[in-house]
């Protein structure tokens, strides 16, 4: 999508203007490992959920956003914002939600979607721990 790269589509101007590539070292968000781009977005996705307290729907729904942007999103909403759907009301926002519940489904019913290869992703977490 545009200029947008690896899997969590981020701008390597973005990337690269908020230092959120700090950690890769020579590795760039499109290298094949894709290990820049998780730690980019980590980064990224770190100062987007300061902006909303770590509340982990508005995030996702502000992905994308600089965080600058992310906080003045948030400064618009309504205080009472337990209505998720209808206190947001933008499209992109909107569409960014649908994805990240989506990709939360997906990651854990992997096999029901045609990813024989895939475990689901809290089995992932044990293999880690």
């Amino acid at each position: 999508q545009g200029d947008n790269e690896g899997l969590w589509q981020m701008s390597n101007a973005f990337v690269t203007a908020n230092a959120y590539n700090g950690l890769c070292g020579t590795e760039t968000i499109s290298d094949v490992s894709q290990n820049c781009a998780a730690k980019a977005s980590a980064l990224y996705m770190k100062a987007i959920a300061n902006a909303f307290d770590n509340d982990p729907i508005y995030s996702a729904a502000a992905f994308g956003k600089s965080p600058q942007d992310a906080a003045a999103w948030k400064a618009s909403l309504p205080a009472d914002r337990r209505d998720v759907w209808n206190t947001i009301k933008g499209p992109q926002e909107r569409e960014q939600l649908i994805r990240f519940f989506a990709a939360g489904i997906v990651a854990r019913n992997p096999l029901k979607f045609g990813l024989k290869k895939d475990r689901p992703l809290d089995e992932l977490y044990r293999v880690t721990l």
